[in-house]
């Protein structure tokens, strides 16, 4: 786990992002690692039947955070509670661990959050960027990865520069916008659509 990195899931619906993002933290949660997972459209069992109970058993029995004079659950759902969070682990748990780092302390443990729906999250606290933008600067160092899913990382929609997206450096592609796709692969367009053609790789079934 110390090698995983920031990390970036890219894909348009139904392409098979959140069964991986989800295997992913429930390899983490039964390591024993600190979770978040914020996602305003979760739910228990979705659409195509598949359970999530356990799941949120597993966030929930981590017990809460307490955020601006409020007890969070590491399973949120609220937009306004995913936004207390970011700023949360941006401007107060970032400092809190620069403070024990400067002073030769290094005990904290890796907190891994996983950051769901995050174009449209910008699109309602646009100071969301930010955060995330000093997050992916300094957290990894810090024990804080972060893992954001959206159906593009264009510049434009997600508010973050490109010199920003540099430090995501675990990206998975699932199929929809290649321009997005190769921009989180390091590659130009070209080279990624010769490379699936090339390969016959059908993107989208997770």
């Amino acid at each position: 786990h110390k090698q995983l990195c920031h990390g970036v899931f890219n894909a348009v619906t139904g392409r098979g992002k959140t069964i991986i993002e989800r295997g992913i933290e429930m390899q983490l949660l039964k390591a024993g690692h600190e979770v978040i997972h914020a996602d305003l459209k979760f739910t228990l069992i979705d659409e195509k039947g598949l359970d999530y109970r356990p799941m949120a058993k597993a966030l929930l029995d981590q017990g809460t955070i307490t955020i601006k004079e409020q007890d969070l659950q590491h399973l949120l759902m609220i937009p306004e509670q995913i936004r207390d969070m970011i700023e949360w682990a941006a401007l107060t748990e970032v400092p809190r661990r620069l403070a024990l780092y400067h002073a030769g302390i290094h005990n904290y443990r890796t907190l891994y959050i996983f950051l769901e729906e995050f174009l449209y999250l910008v699109k309602l606290y646009p100071e969301i960027a930010e955060w995330v933008e000093c997050l992916i600067i300094v957290g990894r160092s810090l024990g804080i990865k972060l893992f954001t899913v959206a159906q593009n990382f264009l510049a434009r929609d997600t508010k973050l520069s490109g010199a920003m997206r540099e430090n995501f450096e675990t990206a998975y592609y699932l199929g929809g916008d290649d321009q997005s796709g190769a921009v989180i692969l390091d590659v130009s367009k070209k080279e990624l659509v010769q490379f699936l053609n090339t390969n016959n790789i059908l993107l989208g079934q997770g």
